[in-house]
């Protein structure tokens, strides 16, 4: 039945990526203004024997790192210095949500207003979501849609003026279903686009430069297929069929020409590549592959290389990063928590590249541990790293600093 083997593919998938949680049921997310910080700088709480009141200075950063800490059912969402993390750090939004359950947020390009999806109580994670939008002006939130399809954070448009988000319609019962695309704006108008009874997901992968199209991936009993969407006539057109098993992790490239992603090469084998898409032609190639576990590829966009982590399947090895040149591996380097950050004698964790800052000065990477999810942020100049660690700890994007 079409909801089992969505439900069978999806569950395969978040045990390898360790990144959405689809499983569960939320009492209605709450929003704790009350403990919201203001424009002032707070420190995280500190409670060891040998803790030290620090002070914290102002930020001289060009960007702040937004990104959320989530502990069973409350989640805080900060912007931080990418210099001290976990201690120069500002409240955006507080939320409470239940046991493991954390919003699925993303910040505009213009860094002024966030999109995020919470559950509703007792419902389905793919028919009982609720789909919020706060202005980082008055960070005041206003609920936009509800029964959404909670899976899957909202993707802006370059300009920061619409996001594309997804609804599961029931047709009869939980196994039978159409996704329903929708187009939303700042003001609160939603505009459906796009219908399609016979998908299992559709997944947002992003927006060309001018607005005038979005890319879906389709998925389907088949595999994956990658598609165009017109943003206000919802005609679409199929680009490329990317997988027979499964895809993920696409984004689109800094020049709104290709779409990079990682790939399951076959169904029967657990093996993986990273593939490039023409948008254009719908040509694709491999770029690198044949690792054991997956890859996950963003795109630098200062050189419009690809940034990936290296699978390996020795979890005690160092986490290690590459940037991808002419289909080889280049300028690799590992990332882990400093010496005197190590927690548990935990291992490196799985790495997950999440972001390069605008100013190409940091690269924000998740790994993923027996106790925490760690944000570590990467100084490119001298190779430092810092570190926010919870037992969810999630990217979210890049504030500018005016």
């Amino acid at each position: 039945m079409k909801y089992q083997l969505k439900s069978i593919a999806v569950a395969a998938l978040v045990m390898s990526l360790l990144v959405i949680t689809v499983t569960g049921y939320v009492y209605h997310g709450r929003h704790l203004s009350g403990e919201r910080a203001g424009n002032q700088f707070v420190a995280a709480e500190n409670n060891a024997a040998d803790a030290k009141v620090q002070k914290i200075q102002p930020s001289l950063d060009a960007y702040r790192v937004v990104y959320l800490e989530s502990n069973h059912d409350s989640t805080t969402i900060w912007s931080a210095s990418p210099g001290a993390p976990a201690t120069n750090r500002e409240i955006l939004l507080a939320l409470s949500h239940a046991d493991g359950s954390p919003p699925k947020a993303s910040l505009s390009p213009t860094g002024e207003n966030l999109a995020y999806t919470l559950l509703n109580e007792g419902g389905s994670p793919a028919f009982s979501g609720s789909l919020w939008l706060t202005s980082l002006s008055d960070r005041i939130p206003r609920e936009i849609d509800e029964n959404v399809d909670y899976g899957w954070s909202p993707r802006w448009s370059q300009d920061g003026t619409s996001f594309i988000y997804i609804k599961k319609v029931r047709l009869g019962s939980d196994t039978q279903y159409r996704n329903d695309v929708y187009v939303a704006n700042l003001s609160g108008q939603v505009n459906l686009i796009w219908s399609d009874p016979g998908s299992l997901e559709i997944v947002p992968v992003g927006w060309n430069a001018d607005g005038n199209h979005i890319y879906l991936d389709r998925v389907e009993d088949s595999g994956d297929n990658l598609y165009e969407i017109e943003s206000t006539s919802g005609r679409a057109r199929i680009i490329s069929h990317l997988s027979h098993s499964a895809a993920w992790n696409l984004s689109v490239s800094p020049d709104g020409k290709k779409i990079v992603g990682s790939i399951q090469t076959a169904p029967e084998r657990i093996e993986y590549a990273i593939v490039s898409v023409s948008i254009a032609t719908g040509q694709s190639e491999t770029i690198v592959g044949g690792a054991s576990s997956s890859y996950n590829p963003i795109w630098n966009p200062h050189d419009g290389k690809i940034t990936t982590n290296i699978p390996t399947e020795d979890s005690r090895s160092a986490a290690v990063i590459a940037e991808i040149g002419d289909k080889q591996e280049k300028g690799k380097f590992s990332i882990a928590r400093a010496a005197n950050d190590s927690a548990q004698g935990d291992s490196p964790g799985r790495p997950v590249p999440k972001s390069w800052s605008p100013d190409g000065q940091w690269l924000a990477v998740q790994t993923y541990h027996q106790s925490s999810v760690d944000l570590l942020l990467r100084k490119m100049d001298d190779g430092s790293t810092r570190v926010a660690s919870s037992p969810w700890t999630e990217f979210i994007g890049w504030l500018k600093v005016r």
